[in-house]
């Protein structure tokens, strides 16, 4: 009996220690049971698009912005809740035309990689991403999530919209906002667009050499179908030169009574590799590209150079 009530008193703090212990456990399993299929309030990965371009949209711009989080409130931050994480584990990618998928990425990971194009706020769980240096062409882009328990959302939005810009000639690099794997090969192919009695065109190319190498080049099958609407024959001199990243050319119709070329055509193309490190790199138009008609006069309006984005 002289230990009775010491006993009790014993029994009683580790009560509620474990009582305690218990409660901690079940709050944080709450939190993290929403991500798993078994928990009653489980949903589905599913993303919602907040703002942006709608489906069939015809836009005037070269750049375009979507915000987006999960569909569902219950997964959005909660300020009487600070033990609530789940919209900044939750991970998102994204894509253009098919082209490779971004790396999966949360907010908190966003948070940590300070990127140009990608934002997230931790106040609303809004991800924001832009989209730039757009061409004039149709785009489908495309935003699917995943939670840390590897379940990915089955049927993610796909948003397709078109670019319709100014008129005029112009002369670009296509893509014109190339997204890739890192350390992977690609093509970009430099594009004459909206061009009237078409003579000669004189292209100067630059890129870095520290992210960029160019492997090869050549005109591309559709020029020569282009460029051949003239009854002239195709003259090109090249220079390149891999160690500065310079690229230049001059190609022109030549012939007695020569016709100029009416339309839009692809020109060169090239195939690049990446080798330097995970960031935005240029491939560059510069100022002393020149397009000339049978008449000698320059019509170029409007030149476009190409980014490279590294995932």
């Amino acid at each position: 009996m002289l230990f009775k009530y010491p006993l009790q008193k014993h029994y009683l703090s580790l009560s509620i220690v474990l009582m305690f212990v218990w409660s901690c456990t079940n709050i944080v399993s709450d939190v993290e049971n929403l991500f798993d299929p078994q928990d009653p309030d489980y949903i589905a990965p599913s993303t919602g698009i907040f703002s942006g371009p709608l489906d069939g949209d015809i836009l005037d711009t070269n750049e375009v912005t979507f915000t987006f989080r999960h569909s569902n409130s219950q997964y959005w931050p909660d300020s009487s809740n600070t033990l609530t994480r789940l919209p900044h584990e939750i991970l998102y990618s994204f894509r253009v035309d098919n082209n490779s998928w971004s790396t999966w990425s949360s907010g908190d990971d966003i948070l940590k990689k300070d990127l140009s194009f990608w934002t997230y706020d931790s106040t609303t769980g809004l991800h924001t991403v832009t989209i730039t240096n757009l061409e004039d062409k149709h785009y489908t882009v495309e935003f699917r999530s995943q939670y840390p328990t590897n379940i990915t959302e089955r049927n993610w939005p796909r948003i397709g919209f078109d670019i319709n810009g100014e008129g005029g000639t112009k002369l670009f690099i296509s893509p014109s906002h190339t997204y890739i794997d890192s350390g992977n090969t690609f093509f970009v192919y430099t594009r004459l667009n909206d061009v009237v009695d078409f003579m000669g065109t004189h292209i100067e190319l630059t890129y870095s050499t520290e992210d960029l190498k160019l492997e090869n080049y050549f005109l591309e099958d559709d020029s020569t179908d282009f460029l051949l609407q003239s009854i002239g024959y195709i003259i090109s001199f090249i220079k390149s030169d891999t160690l500065t990243g310079n690229f230049t050319m001059d190609l022109g119709l030549a012939g007695g009574n020569v016709t100029g070329v009416t339309g839009s055509g692809t020109l060169i193309r090239f195939k690049f590799s990446h080798r330097g490190p995970i960031r935005d790199s240029m491939i560059e138009l510069n100022e002393m590209c020149t397009v000339r008609d049978i008449y000698n006069n320059s019509v170029l309006q409007r030149v476009q150079s190409g980014i490279v984005t590294v995932w």
